[in-house]
């Protein structure tokens, strides 16, 4: 027989106390899972309807439509431009197209005129009256714009071509704009005389005072007399001649250095025409060589132009 103590102990039984304790830890926990759940939010609520709405919507729409179309108010169609733009635009090319026109035909006149630089091709002819003198001469041998007309005037300016002594022409026109051939041109001035003696009538009382006395020979049968350095002529270079029963040909000159410088103005003459004329001309140093005839040429042509 077992003794009392050979038996295993047995488990505590748990007291009244312990379970007491469960229980009431236990109990609000239920009391929770006992409540009925809380409504969803405000939130969840506006999108859970919102997808009801669209679900909805089509049926809605389509049963509305159906039973009574909404009414669109046609849009009013106003024109793209008014009378008065019309107008207005209408005006503005007709003034574009007459600024067009105009701009043309005065530009073909504008160039025409630098073209000509001044320039006329016009032979009409124009009585030029200075002192006691009557000249008859074509427009086209006028020199500037301003004498081409008839009247009283105390000179006039010409230019000439060389030999041909014509004026401007569209033939001649080469001659005139051609720079680098002095010699094409004569120019001459014909103005009242204001002094009692012409340059040959000059030499014997008043150039042989400024002319050194080392004469030189010149071309075609001219003597060349260089001016004194201190004299009022400096630089200056005087070209005379003896002419059989007419007073002495004189000519003054600057001379180019080099001589391919020369200018329509190298040297100059003047001499008595008419009843109380005094022509003034100048040519190039080139024409040297010429000189007889450029004097012949001159007192024929103004001579056949005097009106008596």
């Amino acid at each position: 027989m077992a003794c009392a103590s050979d038996r295993p102990p047995s488990a505590p039984r748990p007291g009244p106390g312990r379970f007491s304790r469960a229980a009431a830890t236990l109990h609000p926990i239920l009391t929770k899972l006992d409540e009925p759940w809380p409504r969803a939010s405000s939130a969840r609520r506006g999108h859970s309807l919102a997808f009801e709405r669209i679900e909805r919507a089509p049926d809605q729409v389509s049963h509305g439509a159906a039973m009574n179309p909404p009414h669109i108010p046609e849009p009013e169609l106003l024109p793209l431009l008014s009378s008065r733009s019309v107008c207005t635009a209408a005006a503005a090319v007709v003034i574009l197209l007459a600024l067009t026109i105009a701009l043309s035909f005065s530009g073909r006149w504008f160039g025409q005129h630098l073209a000509q630089a001044g320039h006329t091709a016009s032979r009409e002819t124009y009585d030029i009256f200075i002192g006691q003198d009557h000249l008859r001469l074509p427009a086209n041998v006028i020199r500037f714009e301003n004498q081409r007309n008839t009247s009283i005037v105390e000179r006039v300016d010409l230019y000439l071509t060389w030999p041909g002594l014509e004026g401007y022409s569209e033939e001649t026109r080469p001659l005139f704009d051609d720079v680098s051939r002095p010699e094409n041109l004569i120019f001459l001035q014909v103005a009242q005389s204001t002094m009692s003696r012409d340059m040959s009538g000059r030499l014997a009382p008043v150039y042989r005072h400024v002319l050194q006395h080392a004469p030189q020979a010149g071309p075609e049968g001219l003597t060349r007399y260089d001016a004194k350095p201190d004299s009022s002529y400096a630089g200056e270079v005087f070209f005379t001649a003896e002419r059989d029963g007419r007073p002495a040909y004189v000519l003054r000159c600057v001379l180019p250095e080099p001589p391919a410088a020369s200018t329509s103005a190298d040297c100059q003459r003047d001499v008595h025409m008419g009843k109380d004329l005094i022509v003034l001309y100048r040519f190039s140093s080139r024409l040297l060589p010429q000189w007889r005839t450029i004097e012949d040429s001159i007192e024929t042509y103004i001579s056949t132009h005097l009106v008596p």
